[in-house]
């Protein structure tokens, strides 16, 4: 797929094409995944933030503000694009990323957070996010840290103490295009794991864990 914006341009040159003498105004728009930073936000009205990808490792991600709301574009950080698809595997995704960011907001004073949810390779139902921002998980073994998609099955206990005391006075927005539910057939894991590059064995697995 291509970005919102080359869709834009891409149609605005289509009537240039037709017509030489029209005056084409592109509005870029998104539903949620890639871009939505973009159409939502101006360039000056961005922070670059260290980051992790779908694989926990390390990246730059941005995310803006309009006002006093920060814009988190979940993507931007665990995107499908930030692993190459010969070597996306949803049962190690983490969206420890995603938290990393709104630790950033956080520290920011921004006290309102308008999080999109599209487009991202993680498949560990926001586990990573929720390590990052201070909860602990605990399996039989003792601590999972770091804990991935493949362990969710493995969880006995979430401690919640360590949780950051200011997402309690702050106010989030979840901007999706969708109305799936968590699980099933049309839940997340079965909707949208195979283009993260999940089998029907891996699909079984993911869902187990969710």
């Amino acid at each position: 797929s291509i970005s919102s914006a080359e869709a834009a341009r891409a149609i605005a040159a289509g009537v240039r094409e037709f017509d030489a003498a029209a005056m084409t105004v592109t509005i870029p728009i998104a539903d949620g995944g890639e871009g939505t930073l973009d159409a939502l936000t101006k360039p000056g009205d961005r922070i670059n933030v260290p980051a992790f990808n779908t694989h926990g490792e390390p990246r730059n991600a941005e995310f803006g503000y309009i006002g006093k709301t920060a814009v988190i574009e979940s993507a931007s950080a665990v995107g499908l694009g930030t692993v190459d698809e010969a070597l996306r595997c949803p049962e190690i995704s983490t969206t420890k990323g995603v938290g990393t960011l709104i630790l950033a907001a956080l520290d920011r004073g921004f006290e309102r957070i308008m999080l999109t949810v599209g487009g991202t390779g993680s498949n560990d139902g926001g586990a990573g996010m929720l390590g990052a921002l201070g909860t602990v998980f605990y399996g039989d073994n003792g601590e999972i840290s770091n804990i991935r998609a493949c362990d969710l099955k493995n969880i006995r206990k979430i401690d919640i103490s360590a949780l950051d005391r200011r997402l309690y006075r702050t106010e989030f927005i979840i901007a999706c295009d969708v109305n799936n539910p968590l699980t099933g057939t049309r839940g997340a894991t079965y909707v949208y794991g195979p283009q993260k590059g999940a089998d029907s064995e891996m699909l079984r697995r993911l869902e187990d864990g969710i």
